[in-house]
Parts: structure tokens; C-alpha cells; sequence
């Protein structure tokens, strides 16, 4: 059959081309393709999306700024899930080092073991690494998410993120979740590995007020947080007890002074804690005594050696109750109270030496200077 086409200037009829049936099977087929992911494309959520926290309109209430915080999941920035591995504590190991291999602060290891001494470890001892650096926290009354973040200085986002609990059935089969200590109260004891909730296991637009007070005794884990400073002091043994148990006070302090004696301006390298003639004087740390001796200026004196290049003093004693080389703790009674040497009247004279070098003794004691 012949196909033909009317011209508008001729009268004639003429067959025109045929349409190549390739270029119209191609057509057809890229119609189609494109209406297809257009309309799959629209069903399909990103399989990565990424984790944002925004902060909603503060409303106010009872002269204080509530907020919340709505998190939405998101994959791409998630947090690292939290959990922690157990390390055999082998011949040699202090918790520095431990620390540096995992590279996370000795807070971290101190706090999640409840070490009561750095110097204390044992050969074989099970040591629980988390993956994330931070402390334990224990909440107190009237603390809020926002309260513990800003007393810590860590991030609130972090803080919320770590410490909230996730449904097995919100999340991924392919996530294991496990029960995690820091959801429960204090008084549970017993830790078991965790992933921590992670971004992937959040729900989405799940919203936390971050201004409403937690429950007591329950154990947050603050990421990024650290021990005090007088914490870790007293952990690594770098808190001395006050040598006098019994009631005394404090007549000279460390620093410049006029010199008792002459009244000329010099400096006075320890305390003086004036007490009754006789009273018990004890090792301000456990040690080894190095010297025995008299003098001039401290009458019957004592050093005892510590760890750290820590060294005590103790002058103008009465008597002297241990020889050099006796090892002592913090209860070993040491010697006798009395006035000997260059002294105005009873006391103790007490000195710190770190590394050779005097420091003053009432920024490492952990009794107070007066009772």
C-alpha cells in the first residue's frame, strides 16, 4: 500500500517517508524510563540521610526559658555508637598508658571502673574501655540535660544523644542493642557490653526537654567530660592527709612572712600546726622514711619518701617514733609533737617537697588546715 501526502501548492500527490520504526521504539522507551523514576523517585527516602538537631521556639514558664530539642535521624553525621571492651591489665601497666592506647583521657578508665587509686592495679584485672572519652555522672536533684551540659562544659546535643535509651523495635535488625548501665539507676552495679543509641536508632522527630529535671541517683555518661582536678589528685595518691588527727590550728601558712625571730621579711616553706605537746604525728602519705636527723633549725626532724617525686617533712618533734628506711602508711604514728629546735612554742612544722622543691602543702592536703 503507498502512503501519500497532500502539498498545499501541488495538486499532485507524492508518498512521503516512513517513520524509522528505531527512533520511534526509542522514544517510547525513554517516555517511559522517565515517568518511572519520577514516580518511584518520589516513594524512595534517601537511605543516608543526615542527623540534625534543631532547637524549637523557646516557650517561657515560671521566669525560666524552656526548650526543647527535636532530632531528627540521619545517618551521614551520626554519632559513634558508645560501648566498651574489656583490657586485661598486664605486668607494667599504669592507667596513663592504658589510656594513651586507646586514646581516651585516664578519666574515662578511672571513672567507667570506679578506680579508688591509679596505683593500684593488678596483674590480670579486667579494665572496661569505653569507645567514647567521658565520665560517669550520678544525677542530683533538680538537674535538667541543659544544667549538667553547661556545668561540664560539654555539648548538650552529644549529652542527649548518648543517654537516651532506644526501642528494639525503632531499630535496624542489623542493630544489636543491648541494655546499657547509664539508663539505669545507680544502684545497679553490673555493666554489660552496649552499643549506645546512635543516630540510626532514634526515631524520627523525637523530642527531648532538655529543662525538665531528671531523676536522681539515675547514671548518666557525659562524653568529653573529665574528672576534677582534686579528684584526680586524690585518685593518683597526690593527696596528703593532715599529719595532726587531733584538734590544732594553723599560725603560720606558706608564703612570705615576718620571721618570728627577727621580724625581717623571708619565706616560710611549709605549715605550722600548733597543737598540744605530746599529740600524735602520722605519715601524710604512705612512704618510706629517708632521714632521721636533728638540726638547728627543725630540732628532731623526719622525711618520708613518696611516689612522684613527693617528699614530707615534718620538724621540731618531741620524739621520734620510726627509723630511715620504715615503711609507713597514712596511719603509721611517726613521732611526738614538741618545740625542739628554732622554735617559738609547740608545734609541728609540715613541708611538701615535689621533685626537691617546697610547694604548698594546702593545695595537696585533704583535711582542712583548721578544725
Amino acid at each position: 500500500m503507498s502512503v501519500y501526502c497532500r502539498s498545499s501548492k501541488q495538486t499532485v500527490r507524492e508518498p512521503c517517508r516512513p517513520v524509522p520504526v528505531g527512533a520511534l521504539l526509542l522514544f517510547v522507551t525513554l517516555l517511559l524510563l522517565a515517568l518511572a523514576l519520577a514516580y518511584f523517585g518520589a516513594q524512595v527516602e534517601p537511605l543516608t540521610p543526615a542527623l540534625t538537631l534543631t532547637e524549637q521556639e523557646p516557650r517561657q514558664a515560671s521566669g525560666y526559658v524552656s526548650s526543647l530539642l527535636r532530632a531528627r535521624i540521619v545517618q551521614e553525621d551520626a554519632e559513634p555508637a558508645l560501648y566498651y571492651t574489656v583490657y586485661e591489665v598486664r605486668e607494667g601497666d599504669v592507667v596513663g598508658r592504658i589510656a594513651q592506647r586507646y586514646d581516651i583521657s585516664q578519666d574515662a578508665i578511672i571513672s567507667l571502673n570506679k578506680l579508688r587509686s591509679t596505683r593500684a592495679l593488678q596483674v590480670g584485672q579486667l579494665l572496661k574501655i569505653p569507645s567514647v572519652d567521658g565520665i560517669l555522672y550520678t544525677v542530683k536533684n533538680g538537674d535538667t540535660f541543659s544544667s549538667i551540659a553547661a556545668a561540664h562544659q560539654i555539648s548538650l546535643e552529644r549529652l542527649v544523644l548518648l543517654n537516651t535509651p532506644s526501642s528494639s523495635k525503632e531499630s535496624p535488625p542489623s542493630v544489636r542493642t543491648l541494655v546499657s548501665p547509664f539508663y539505669n539507676s545507680a544502684a545497679r552495679e553490673s555493666c554489660v557490653p552496649f552499643p549506645f543509641s546512635s543516630a540510626k536508632q532514634w526515631r524520627e522527630n523525637t523530642s527531648f526537654d532538655v529543662v525538665q529535671p531528671l531523676q536522681p541517683a539515675r547514671v548518666l555518661f557525659l562524653p568529653g567530660a573529665h574528672l576534677s582536678a582534686r579528684a584526680l589528685q586524690e585518685i593518683n595518691g597526690d593527696l596528703f592527709r593532715a599529719p595532726l588527727r587531733s584538734r590544732y590550728y594553723v599560725s603560720s601558712r606558706y608564703g612570705w612572712r615576718s620571721d618570728p625571730f627577727t621580724g625581717a621579711r623571708s619565706f616560710h616553706n611549709g605549715l605550722d600546726m600548733v597543737s598540744r605537746r605530746g599529740t600524735p604525728v602520722y605519715s601524710a602519705l604512705g612512704g618510706i622514711v629517708r632521714t632521721v636527723g636533728y638540726s638547728a633549725v627543725y630540732g628532731n626532724y623526719l622525711i618520708v619518701g613518696h611516689h612522684a617525686g613527693y617528699q614530707t617533712l615534718y620538724g621540731h618533734l618531741q620524739t621520734v617514733l620510726v627509723s630511715a628506711g620504715t615503711r609507713v602508711t597514712s596511719a603509721t604514728k611517726i613521732g611526738l609533737l614538741g618545740k625542739t629546735g628554732r622554735s617559738t612554742g609547740p608545734h609541728l612544722h609540715f613541708t611538701i617537697y615535689k621533685n626537691g622543691s617546697a610547694i604548698n602543702p594546702t593545695s595537696l592536703l585533704r583535711m582542712r588546715t583548721r578544725p
